[in-house]
């Protein structure tokens, strides 16, 4: 465990476990957190995306969980995941120079060149905020039906994980303090210039696993 320097959240780093969104829960259940945290892993046994799919975990990419007190009340907790999002967005234009394509897609994925490198999965236990995210750092899962690709394979570029794992600290220590200061309508705004285009065809699953076609029309800002 260190704390890093600059951003101030400590950062509990493991060599495997189940799921650093569990192990996130464990720690708060044991009342061991004192601050902003970073639970990581080099590989996990049971990673897990939105509506319990099952998160393909290769050593090399990130995997983390970001334990947070979002100091807002409950009906604007799902806007931390745009936090999260624009956090992303921010650490990989920063890890990688001169980096093109890189968009937000809604809800909660990042994308380069329309292939999706990394993903957030937020759950809430009061009163804090489990902020899962995976990276594509290194490699990506062969699914016919995600589009995905890597950090590595799309720039050419392999990112030092300490780096990584520093630059997305520091960002996401940023993006929670401007969500604090100056609420969720500037992040919108800024959310929407990069993300894809009004008039994008989505696809929208609910907690039934069940798919409905739709079309982006923009955020609001509540």
């Amino acid at each position: 465990m260190h704390s890093a320097d600059g951003h101030g959240v400590t950062v509990i780093s493991l060599d495997v476990t189940n799921s650093t969104n569990l192990e996130a829960k464990e720690h708060i259940e044991r009342g061991d957190i004192k601050g902003p945290t970073l639970i990581t892993a080099a590989s996990q046994t049971d990673g897990r995306g939105r509506n319990d799919r099952s998160w393909v975990s290769e050593k090399g990419n990130f995997f983390g969980t970001f334990i947070v007190d979002p100091q807002v009340s409950v009906e604007h907790i799902a806007q931390s995941s745009f936090v999260a999002s624009l956090a992303l967005y921010d650490t990989i234009v920063s890890s990688v120079s001169g980096v093109q394509g890189v968009t937000l897609k809604w809800p909660n994925d990042v994308l380069i060149d329309g292939k999706k490198v990394a993903g957030i999965l937020l759950e809430y236990q009061p009163p804090y905020v489990l902020i899962g995210i995976g990276v594509n750092l290194l490699s990506y899962p062969d699914n016919v039906m995600i589009n995905a690709t890597s950090i590595s394979k799309s720039c050419g570029t392999v990112i030092a994980m300490d780096k990584f794992i520093d630059l997305l600290c520091t960002s996401m220590t940023e993006r929670l303090q401007q969500w604090r200061t100056q609420g969720f309508c500037a992040l919108s705004a800024q959310w929407q210039e990069k993300a894809h285009p009004k008039g994008t065809a989505i696809v929208i699953r609910d907690e039934d696993i069940s798919d409905y076609n739709a079309t982006y029309q923009g955020l609001d800002h509540n």
